[in-house]
């Protein structure tokens, strides 16, 4: 009885020691266990995961005592450094470079021991500290001397690893000779080895040096191999498309580098590599300011800044970089000096002549301009060159000093290789030209300018960016279409007006229509329905006035939100239409000629054009048998000022019934709506109405500001509206009229009437 009991006490106690014992693993195999994990992890983008369970990796093999894999131990310190790398905590991816190199050198492994050099060489490049970072990249090569002959393929890999990153750090300082022949040599090793990630690695350098040194065509074939090459390993491409789009943009191809640039935003999102991350959002906002949209270059340049500041990246260059585009010039020069970065303090000084002519600080900007051309000639960069030569030449012109602003433009001219920069010389030259008297000479500088515009303009294929393209564009339009009507070129400035008027409509109506979603991304459609549903319904609480209490959000909160939406719905069509293949099909439609626009009206109808200058109001009165000029000295703010007074006075219906009556002890202020309409009918009608006087239809061809202005609503001095005695229509331009004109319409029995 009493053995029985002792074995129901020791039953328990042995069950539960086999349950112990099973729950309990040894350190091997959790070493291997965590290993594997963060292996996974590292593989799927999971980067901080993937370094916890390698830190317990190292914790479990500290354990095994004389057992340990000192080996093992130091590639885990550099798989962990590498993750941190990825993330942009360069101080602790530091930290276990050194101690994989510490490990390494008490084991004699040699490979590895260049390798935590090289690495430990990279880390401290990325941070932005070049003092420390080229000594050790030097000394891995130093170490890797004598392995190149070596029949091992881990040898010469490993010295071409050494060459590729040596190439790398030259090649951001500018010192291109010395960096493609690192490059080279690197290729070299990649091909005899037939290493497939060192030779994409190599293509990209080679591609980059190639695009900055002015051999574009070169440069994009090498890009495009690395990319090609990066899709078959399927490794992220966010760094080939990068450094396409930046090519493309230098090609004066603007919307084919901001598709590049989107696509590399989407890779580096896509790894989750935050340091490329930041570098994307940077290279968008780059592409949006080549546009000339500097609203959304702005808020690209600000989600990088803020991108940094969460993740807390110790990495100066990505900082340096930051703040030039943000307008800290100071900070980002001392670390471009202290580098001896050429190209990047070449495009600093660009920035800071920018800033300090603008504020009028003419003398200073020369000084940092003529510093600008100087790093851009040191460093090998003759686009960079002529960009500081043409902004030297604005300032001469500017400063009425002819003779020397020739001859920077002159310079500019012979190193330019972008057509973005040759139709701004033409520009500058024309002013020249037209400031000392020499109009013939200023008309043929303005045409060539415009030339080149339209040439580049041709070469989008969505609306929004040909329109954002042209806007800032338009200067050289209003300084041709001024100059022609001065020398009595009517025909030519009325032509003139009609290619620079925004054309993207008459694209649309003369293109096949295009459905925007067919084929596109399933992401990005599904995050348009979204999107598209949350507008809908953001808009049904504000039409409603029922924002109900459960999100507690006032109409304010409610209206801001729905901005917001609309804003990012906006942004997702655009990337929609960007990556829809369909749009290369579209063609840019040319405006018609003088006798196809008259022959196109009858003896009823006259068009009535308007282009607004800077400085002047041109209108152009074209009927079936002539055309004739009017030209006013006028500042385009007034009438911008103007046309809304104008807005306001048709909105205060009761003065048009009881006249108008100040508010009770005040004086009056400005014009009665009568005054106001009558006073813009004398500024745009009247001086015109005995062109216009014998036509039963007016059609308006407004520009700018005028674009809001009711013209039907313009009083004649008899208190007569416009639209009393003429028929009136609006186009955009001539050229769309004459395209209207020509479509009959269908027959039907139904009709859509809008009141507003």
């Amino acid at each position: 009885m009493r053995r029985y009991s002792i074995r129901l006490i020791l039953l328990p106690v042995f069950i539960l020691a086999i349950f112990l014992c099973s729950s309990c693993k040894i350190p091997s195999v959790i070493v291997t266990q965590e290993q594997q994990k963060g292996d996974s992890y590292h593989n799927n983008h999971q980067y901080e995961q993937a370094i916890t369970h390698y830190k317990n990796c190292l914790s479990a093999s500290a354990k095994l005592g004389t057992f340990r894999n000192l080996d093992m131990e130091a590639d885990i310190c550099r798989k962990i450094a590498q993750g941190y790398s990825v993330l942009g905590q360069y101080e602790d991816a530091l930290g276990y470079a050194n101690r994989a190199l510490q490990t390494d050198s008490i084991q004699g492994n040699s490979l590895e021991f260049i390798e935590d050099y090289r690495m430990t060489g990279n880390i401290y490049l990325y941070m932005g500290d070049f003092v420390h970072g080229i000594p050790r990249l030097e000394h891995a090569l130093k170490l890797n001397e004598g392995m190149e002959s070596s029949l091992k393929g881990l040898n010469q890999r490993s010295i071409a690893d050494t060459y590729l990153s040596l190439a790398q750090v030259n090649s951001v300082l500018g010192r291109f000779y010395n960096a493609l022949q690192y490059t080279e040599s690197a290729l070299g090793l990649y091909k005899k080895n037939n290493d497939q990630r060192g030779l994409m690695e190599a293509l990209l350098i080679k591609g980059n040096i190639y695009v900055n040194q002015g051999l574009i065509p070169e440069g994009i074939t090498y890009l495009e191999e690395s990319l090609e090459t990066s899709e078959e390993l399927d490794l992220s491409s966010s760094r080939q498309h990068q450094a396409l789009g930046e090519a493309y943009s230098l090609a004066a191809n603007f919307e084919q580098a901001m598709r590049h640039k989107m696509n590399a935003l989407d890779e580096a999102y896509n790894s989750r590599i935050i340091p490329q991350m930041i570098w994307a959002n940077m290279g968008v906002g780059d592409a949006y300011a080549d546009l000339g949209d500097y609203e959304n270059a702005g808020n690209y340049y600000q989600r990088a800044a803020d991108l940094q500041d969460t993740a807390q990246i110790q990495a100066m260059a990505l900082q340096a970089s930051a703040d030039m585009r943000l307008g800290n010039l100071s900070a980002a020069q001392e670390f471009y000096n202290n580098i001896g970065a050429g190209v990047a303090s070449g495009l600093l000084a660009l920035r800071q002549g920018e800033v300090n002519f603008e504020a009028g600080n003419s003398d200073l900007a020369i000084t940092h301009y003529q510093n600008a051309a100087s790093h851009f000639q040191g460093a090998g960069v003759p686009e960079g060159s002529a960009k500081a030569n043409l902004r030297l030449g604005d300032i001469y012109v500017t400063l009425n000093n002819h003779e020397t602003a020739l001859v920077y433009l002159a310079e500019a001219a012979r190193l330019a290789l972008s057509d973005e920069t040759h139709w701004e010389i033409f520009y500058q030259k024309g002013r020249l030209f037209e400031a000392a008297g020499l109009k013939d000479s200023a008309i043929v500088s303005y045409k060539q300018a415009v030339q080149i515009i339209e040439s580049i303009r041709g070469k989008f294929k969505i609306e929004e960016y040909k329109t954002k393209y042209i806007e800032n564009k338009v200067k050289v339009y209003d300084k041709l279409i001024k100059i022609l009507l001065e020398n009595g070129q009517t025909e030519d400035a009325f032509l003139y007006s009609e290619r620079a008027r925004a054309r993207s409509f008459l694209d649309m109506i003369a293109n096949q229509k295009i459905e925007i979603k067919q084929g596109a991304d399933q992401e990005l459609i599904k995050s348009e329905q979204v999107l598209r549903l949350k507008i809908n319904s953001l808009a049904k609480l504000i039409h409603a006035d029922d924002l109900g209490t459960n999100r507690g959000l006032s109409r304010f909160q409610v209206e801001k939100e729905l901005m917001a939406a609309r804003e990012e719905y906006d942004q997702l069509l655009e990337r929609i239409k960007l990556m829809n293949n369909e749009y290369s099909s579209m063609v840019s439609i040319d405006p018609s000629g003088l006798d196809e626009i008259r022959n196109s009206l009858d003896d009823k109808t006259v068009l009535l054009t308007y282009w607004i200058g800077d400085d002047y109001l041109a209108t152009l009165i074209i009927s079936k048998n002539s055309i004739t000029p009017y030209f006013l000295e006028i500042e385009s703010s007034v009438i911008s000022k103007d046309v809304a007074d104008s807005r306001r006075a048709v909105r205060r219906i009761a003065e048009f019934q009881s006249g108008y009556q100040p508010p009770s002890g005040r004086p009056a202020v400005g014009r009665s709506s009568k005054e106001q309409l009558k006073y813009m009918y004398g500024l745009l009608i009247q001086p015109v109405y005995d062109n216009l006087k014998d036509y039963t239809c007016i059609g308006i061809v407004p520009h700018g500001s005028l674009h809001f202005l009711p013209f039907q609503a313009l009083m004649a001095p008899d208190e007569q509206f416009l639209i009393e005695n003429h028929a009136i229509f609006y186009s955009p331009s001539a050229s769309v009229y004459v395209y209207c004109s020509e479509k009959s319409p269908g027959t039907g029995n139904k009709m859509l009437a809008m009141a507003l």
